[in-house]
């Protein structure tokens, strides 16, 4: 698997492919503009419960309500 990633896919290997990142205010623009719904997958797992109000206030439009992950009384 190391060799493989050395020789292949490492930085600078002839398979490297450049990752990138969007910011989710992007994601959530692309995904408007491209007419489709943004939602937030697996709230119940986030850290950060006012993660959800900055989402909300940028525009997401849905929030999954059941996950199986989720702990008793979260959905």
């Amino acid at each position: 698997m190391d060799e493989a990633f050395t020789r292949f896919l490492g930085d600078g290997a002839p398979c490297y492919v450049r990752r990138f990142k969007n910011t989710v205010e992007r994601s959530i623009e692309v995904i408007h503009a491209h007419k489709g719904i943004s939602v937030i997958a697996h709230p119940g797992l986030l850290e950060d419960e006012g993660l959800i109000h900055y989402l909300i206030g940028k525009g997401v439009m849905g929030i999954e309500v059941y996950c199986h992950e989720h702990k008793p009384g979260q959905g």
